[in-house]
């Protein structure tokens, strides 16, 4: 016969890989004692199957950090091995702890499992970190039909003991699919002379989980779940997005163990329906299902049995916003900096969705956020932020895997000033984002401002950020991290591995980073420091450099591995403009820099607007600019004004102590080169405040040898190579201090 199987949209775009995350786990806090606390999820509690508390036991088994055979301590179906201490569930409670002698500074596995502490129904080996699931024995062929003690739980995580003062809950998550068979006829079918009793079963599925990495074993179409068979259950059947039919009655519900949606775990099962005392009186081939997750086949099954419907529910209890999955999550108290705080974990793609609405509403603008879990946004639906957001979010670690913001769309943006900002945050004020990474990201927008962490910051903190890979564009300003710092804040120990491309500026950490407002006073500064650049930053006109395109920020200690290339455009190695205020120091390129107006290997522009200039558009102070201890390691090309160090300077700066060790240098169309500064230019603007123009240039070092310093410029011009050649092309004359400039020979990178 054949079968017609609609599959709604949650069906084909709800499948969510949930993966092991590392943590620092909480210091001594009981008498030498480590404590956990280990959660059951947040939401069980209704009367559907999937959602009652239950009879649950923890069970526990600690490892030394990669050793998958012996655990160190165990808590296993009640027995507890010296040391170790388990306060189970109360009734009808929800967490657990979990109290152990670990040491301080070690790295261990966690292996945690709960299930039915009086059938207790599956069997753990300590020697490979794995859980057996017998779905029937030579006494009993079949699991009973609805069965609610099969339900079982489970976490992993790498730790290592330390001296925090309060524990990060362990939130378990269920390893099971729940498959569920539901009708909307049975009435006329048994008005009909049906029999009422029903069972269901489930072929394809597994019967051994690895605990500790959560991929399941044995995955094969001979295995089989078949439950009893039994009358029709008066539960409800699980609430369907978009169902408006009639009531569906509950023919079916078991447990099985399936894949989580990973690529190593990707499932489909066929399952078959028994009723009116006939086995395979309907099949149901391919249905999805996936750890953790509802899977609801219904329709007018008894007397239409052809024609059928089939979804998958990413979360047991929870809602769709639109097409955009939500699961509400209860703040727990922590006690963070020295005062209680309400915390909202998000432990899965739902929670955090859902707390983005919240934001979005108003009512978590200010939240103290914290991701328990690696999230994936593979095959769920994002939704983003799209209000300002002023808390904090500590991402434990956590890697937010497969971000995609499409600035094309509505979503995900915020608008102010008529400037358009995009990333996981638009908007930031006064917040905190912090150990937090990104794999896969992809964010592009066809103007605006855009970032992983946020398209527009001011007054925030963003630190120990990683993105691990992905793609980051726009045709305005881009940054791997942020798009637009505004005013004041702090970038530290953030790292970018992404491809930022934009039409105008481009920087590996920071697209813009300034003091554009009249708001910023003398104790207000923009840093960003101990950050690192791999990714590839390119794009047309305007500004390109490894860590922040333009700038009237603090630079300091920052490091640039991606390439830069730049079309019509000035490109530098760590700031491609630096205006009115702030300074580059101690910061290394190693990557080569290709530009066209301007190319330095750590700044490429340093300038000023006159103070009238500056005051109309908000600058509040004004300082000379210096660029100190810095090395270059890469080789630069460009069309003039092309500089070891510094491409091009406009009256003020001081260039000291720094170290050129670039192979080539090059300047093609007339324009200046050389081993530290390419070119001065006497404009009639001076620093505010500072008069004459000065400029230092000093105790700087240059390997660069004149045979790899090339230009077409006439040496008979007014800008001509003087000294050595080497250090310092000149231009017109001025106040200038150049001394004690070295060449040097190039030592091994």
């Amino acid at each position: 016969m054949k079968k017609f199987i609609y599959l709604t949209a949650a069906a084909l775009t709800t499948l969510v890989a949930a993966s092991c995350s590392q943590d620092d786990a909480p210091a001594p806090v009981d008498e030498g004692m480590t404590v956990f606390s280990v959660k059951l999820p947040e939401d069980m509690g209704s009367r559907a199957f999937g959602d009652i508390v239950g009879n649950q036991e923890l069970n526990v088994a600690i490892y030394a950090a990669g050793d998958s055979k012996t655990p160190l301590f165990t808590s296993i179906n009640g027995v507890q091995s010296e040391g170790i201490t388990v306060e189970q569930f109360a009734d009808n409670g929800l967490t657990a702890t979990v109290k152990v002698p670990l040491v301080k500074n070690k790295a261990y596995d966690l292996v945690f499992w709960s299930q039915d502490k009086t059938e207790r129904p599956y069997t753990y080996t300590t020697d490979g970190q794995t859980l057996e699931v017998t779905y029937s024995t030579t006494e009993s062929p079949a699991v009973n039909n609805f069965d609610e003690n099969r339900d079982a739980f489970f976490a992993s995580k790498t730790v290592t003991s330390g001296d925090a003062a309060n524990s990060q809950p362990i939130q378990l998550r269920r390893m099971f699919a729940q498959v569920n068979v539901g009708t909307a006829d049975l009435a006329a079918y048994i008005a009909a002379g049906g029999d009422n009793n029903f069972g269901i079963t489930v072929s394809g599925v597994a019967n051994t989980i690895n605990l500790m990495t959560g991929i399941v074993e044995n995955p094969t179409s001979v295995i089989t779940a078949t439950t009893g068979i039994e009358p029709a259950s008066d539960t409800s059947f699980p609430e369907i997005n978009g169902y408006t039919g009639r009531p569906l009655s509950y023919l079916g519900m078991a447990y099985v163990l399936v894949g989580d949606g990973s690529t190593q775990n990707k499932s489909t099962v066929n399952v078959s329906l028994y009723a009116n005392n006939k086995a395979n009186f309907a099949t149901y081939n391919s249905v999805p299902v996936q750890m953790n997750f509802r899977t609801n086949i219904y329709g007018d099954l008894l007397t239409n049995p052809e024609v059928f419907n089939v979804t998958i529910d990413p979360i047991f209890a929870g809602y769709f916003k639109g097409d955009v999955p939500m699961s509400p999550v209860t703040p727990v108290t922590e006690t963070v900096d020295g005062a209680p705080m309400q915390v909202y974990y998000a432990t899965n793609e739902a929670n955090l969705n859902w707390l983005m609405d919240g934001i979005n509403n108003g009512t978590l603008t200010d939240s103290y956020i914290k991701l328990g879990n690696d999230l994936d946004f593979s095959t769920v639906k994002f939704n983003p932020a799209n209000s300002e957001f002023a808390g904090t979010l500590d991402g434990g670690d956590n890697v937010i895997r497969n971000l995609t913001i499409n600035g094309a769309s509505a979503s995900g943006k915020r608008t102010r000033s008529g400037e358009s900002h995009y990333g996981l945050f638009p908007d930031l004020k006064n917040a905190t984002v912090k150990n937090l990474k990104f794999e896969n990201i992809n964010i592009s927008a066809p103007a605006g401002y855009v970032g992983a962490v946020a398209g527009y910051a001011t007054g925030s903190t963003i630190e120990n950020v990683e993105v691990i890979s992905g793609k980051i564009s726009t045709s305005q300003g881009a940054g791997g991290i942020v798009g637009f710092a505004a005013y004041t804040g702090t970038v530290r120990n953030c790292v970018n591995r992404a491809e930022i491309t934009a039409d105008w500026q481009a920087g590996g950490i920071a697209g813009f980073a300034e003091l554009t407002s009249a708001e910023t006073t003398p104790e207000n500064n923009i840093t960003i420091s101990g950050c690192t650049n791999y990714g590839t930053v390119s794009g047309s006109a305007g500004y390109k450099a490894g860590i922040v395109a333009e700038s009237s920020a603090n630079i300091e200690n920052c490091t640039n591995y991606g390439e830069i290339t730049a079309k019509n455009a000035a490109a530098a190695g760590i700031v491609a403009d630096q205006r009115m205020y702030g300074y580059v120091k101690n910061c290394i390129n190693h990557a080569n820099v290709n530009g066209q107006t301007a190319v330095g290997g750590i700044v490429a522009w340093i300038r000023y607007w006159d103070e009238a200039w500056g005051q109309k558009n908000g600058y509040a102070k004004f300082q000379v600019i210096d660029v100190t201890g810095n090395t270059n390691w890469g080789s630069l090309a460009g069309t003039w004004c092309v500089g070891g160090i510094v491409g091009r300077i406009s009256q003020n700066a001081g260039v000291t102590g720094n170290f050129n060790y670039a192979q080539s240098i090059s300047a093609s169309d007339q324009g200046e080169a050389a081993g530290i500064l390419g070119g001065w230019i006497n404009d009639s603007v001076l620093c505010p405040g500072v008069s004459p123009a000065t400029l230092v240039i000093s105790n700087n070092s240059s390997s660069t040898p004149l045979a790899s310093i090339t230009t077409n410029n006439d040496t008979s011009a007014e800008f001509t190579l003087v000294t050595t050649g080497q250090v310092l092309s000149q231009a017109r004359p001025c106040t200038a201090t150049v001394e004690n400039n070295t060449l040097v020979s190039r030592p091994t990178e």
